[in-house]
Formats: C-alpha cells, sequence, structure tokens
C-alpha cells in the first residue's frame, strides 16, 4: 500500500518537474524564432515561468543584452511570445522580468 502510494507520488513530482522544464525551452525557444541573443550569439536563459489563471505569465530571464535593445525589440518579442509584453528590469542588471498579457491592456479598453 505505501509503495504504491509512493510510486505515485514519484510519477507526480516527475510530471510537474517535466511541465516546468517544457515551459522553460518553450519560452526560451521564441528568442531563437527571432533571432534574439547578445554578441556571443547567446540567447537569454529563463530561470523561472510562473503563470497566472488570469492569462498572464511572469518570465525571469538571465541575460546580457542591455535593456533598451529588450525596448527596442519589444514589437518582435511581442509577436514571438504572441502576448502584449512588460518589460521590467530587476535590482540584477542581468535579470529581467517579462510579464506577458494574454489579451488587451486595460488602458486599451
Amino acid at each position: 500500500m505505501i509503495y504504491k502510494w509512493l510510486d505515485s507520488l514519484i510519477i507526480k513530482c516527475f510530471r510537474f518537474l517535466m511541465s516546468a522544464m517544457n515551459a522553460k525551452y518553450k519560452y526560451r525557444n521564441n528568442f531563437r524564432k527571432i533571432n534574439f541573443f547578445d554578441k556571443n550569439k547567446k540567447y537569454p536563459k529563463v530561470l523561472n515561468v510562473k503563470k497566472y489563471k488570469d492569462g498572464r505569465a511572469v518570465i525571469v530571464c538571465r541575460s546580457v543584452i542591455p535593456l533598451t535593445i529588450w525596448n527596442k525589440q519589444i514589437e518582435y518579442l511581442e509577436s514571438a511570445f504572441n502576448s502584449k509584453i512588460k518589460i521590467i528590469q530587476t535590482n540584477q542588471k542581468q535579470v529581467i522580468k517579462l510579464i506577458l498579457f494574454k489579451g488587451v491592456w486595460k488602458n486599451e479598453l
């Protein structure tokens, strides 16, 4: 009985980890689609993805791409991610938060 429960728990943990890895890969692949990389040909590394029930997603990335380049390329990023994006730089200069909004911004209604 306990083995069956433990086996079920291991399978659930494995599925959770695989879904998290797939989300990171999916978003990192979006950077590849639009050739968004730094001078060393490295794409932003997706550190964390958090999805919300209202359709928003927060993606935390590490990159040496300057914030000005992120803002200049906003249209390409929005096209690759198929959503409106707000870019926020954190206290660490190499860490960027992308907030993805599915649908329209509230001030556009």
